[in-house]
């Protein structure tokens, strides 16, 4: 195992700094390689040398470039020694929404108000199910348009929405994910001159949506919300 005294975990997350010191000496290596190379500025003008936000040693080093050196000088030497890659999602070391987090409060403004998980819905009807089942049966067709069949949609599922839901569910295997999002309508311009999005909860518009995961599900959240705040005015 490496010793903490030559690499510094100080800018890890908590869950990522029992891991790492936990973790054989390869597995650091492989987290280390995982991430971004940088160069971070002191207190007193000198500079640190990170990889994945590890400090590679103990040195201040006198400028940006001769940290970025050192840094990449042991990149190069990781490369070398074949390690295996880290699945940082199923290990829950994953730092995407804090990478996320960036892009939402700045640029793409929305929120998540339901998760539905249908699986969990077989026997009872939660709340937030209730709610779903009170849309229109056109926009709950146009909700699963790419994980049925589209004559399907058009016929059985309109006819019967929304008193035999469960039982289409089951026909269908549909037992993922529903997600209500929330966002609030940009407005003109829908960014300030310092690029801080203009915009008011006052006046927002909702939709809900579908995938087999969670993630599938928020990535076509994702999507929607950016077509509105990075389509041009």
């Amino acid at each position: 195992m490496i010793s903490q005294n030559q690499y510094s975990t100080d800018y890890l997350n908590y869950r990522q700094k029992l891991w790492f010191q936990q973790a054989s000496e390869r597995e650091q290596k492989a987290f280390m390689l995982a991430g971004d190379v940088e160069a971070r500025r002191s207190r007193d003008g000198q500079y640190g040398a990170f990889m994945n936000n590890v400090r590679i040693d103990e040195i201040l080093y006198p400028s940006k470039a001769a940290a970025y050196e050192a840094a990449y000088n042991l990149l190069a030497e990781l490369l070398k020694e074949n390690l295996q890659l880290i699945d940082f999602e199923e290990l829950g070391l994953s730092s995407i929404n804090r990478s996320l987090g960036t892009e939402l409060t700045q640029k793409t403004i929305f929120d998540i108000h339901q998760i539905i998980h249908l699986a969990a819905n077989l026997t009872n009807k939660s709340p937030g199910l209730k709610e779903f089942l009170q849309l229109s049966g056109e926009e709950a067709k146009n909700i699963f348009i790419d994980i049925a069949y589209p004559k399907d949609l058009a016929t059985s599922f309109l006819k019967t929405w929304p008193s035999e839901f469960k039982s289409w569910m089951n026909q269908n295997d549909v037992f993922g994910f529903l997600v209500k999002a929330v966002m609030p309508r940009p407005k003109c311009p829908k960014y300030t001159s310092y690029g801080e999005a203009r915009f008011s909860w006052e006046d927002q518009q909702t939709k809900w949506f579908y995938g087999e995961t969670y993630q599938i599900a928020f990535n076509k959240v994702f999507i929607w919300a950016k077509h509105f705040w990075w389509s041009e005015e």
